[in-house]
């Protein structure tokens, strides 16, 4: 949620695995199992094309809603994943790219940061935006701010949480803030669980929110009457 207008800004999709008996496993239950596997790359080619595709139908529905994607850096330094994302928004005749963001993990331990930012410049060629996930709780924040052109910063949930009891925590969102717009970042903090963590934010200048206080998450098919009620 865009903090200063209120409107809904984008939304972020989240993996749910459907089991046999109608439960959903989440993430964490599968997701490292995939990395350093030969399914790390598939999989991730096969959520790329479905949150593509699914842009491109709410589009041709009228509903302009940019949508973030969740990259592993081994799939996005892959031979082949510049190719693939073009083909894939050739694909679906995406007008906006840019309402495609891929998200990178600051957690992630980059070995090669030329590499990484050529990638991603050539990534940005092609339209699309990057942000960088889980700001502040990695080893070299502002490493990877400084030499990786992304777009946004997402501030871990961990502090955005925590900031409306702890004066620590809040002062680091209060410096994230500051830092990301100094070098002309767009900053989201993840974890705005309450309407007390939204006018917290709002209050500390932040440019957008997301979590519990503005949605849970729901089904695609759900999203377009949600953001009409909205």
């Amino acid at each position: 949620m865009d903090l200063r207008t209120g409107e809904i800004w984008s939304v972020e999709a989240l993996l749910r695995w459907p089991q046999k008996d109608g439960s959903l496993r989440l993430p964490g239950e599968f997701i490292d199992s995939l990395f350093g596997s030969p399914l790390e790359l598939d999989f991730g080619r096969w959520v790329i094309n479905e949150v593509v595709r699914q842009q491109r139908a709410w589009a041709d529905a009228g509903l302009r809603l940019p949508v973030s994607i969740n990259v592993s850096v081994d799939h996005l330094l892959s031979e082949r994943f510049v190719q693939e994302l073009e083909e894939i928004l050739h694909t679906y005749g995406v007008q906006e790219p840019g309402q495609i963001v891929l998200e990178i993990l600051e957690t992630s331990r980059i070995a090669d940061f030329v590499r990484t930012r050529q990638r991603l410049l050539e990534c940005k060629a092609l339209g699309v935006r990057f942000s960088l996930d889980d700001f502040g709780t990695g080893y070299s924040s502002l490493t990877y701010m400084r030499q990786l052109p992304v777009d946004a910063l997402k501030i871990d949930k961990s502090f955005v949480i925590a900031m409306l009891e702890n004066a620590e925590d809040r002062k680091i969102v209060e410096g994230i803030i500051a830092l990301g717009h100094a070098f002309g970042r767009q900053v989201i903090a993840e974890g705005a669980e309450t309407e007390e963590h939204l006018r917290a934010l709002k209050a500390l200048d932040c440019d957008c929110a997301q979590g519990y206080g503005v949605a849970r998450p729901m089904p695609a098919a759900d999203i377009a009457a949600w953001c009409s009620k909205r």
